[in-house]
């Protein structure tokens, strides 16, 4: 529902991987460019995971540009 209807819009699902240092820049972009007045972002902790996986994660989002 927004503002009191049911939407039936065509969403996708976007996965924005980034440490947590990171949220609010990753955050602000979305914001500028997303459409929506209330976009879904959310940010989920990771607990666990292939370690091999994490870190390479934490390589990749650590790279200096």
């Amino acid at each position: 529902r927004w503002q009191g209807a049911v939407e039936t819009a065509r969403e996708w699902l976007c996965l924005i991987k980034t440490e947590q240092r990171r949220y609010a820049e990753v955050e602000a972009a979305i914001l500028a460019l997303h459409p929506y007045d209330v976009p879904e972002i959310l940010a989920v902790p990771v607990t666990a995971g292939h370690a091999p996986y994490l870190a390479w994660l934490n390589a990749a989002v650590t790279e200096e540009d």
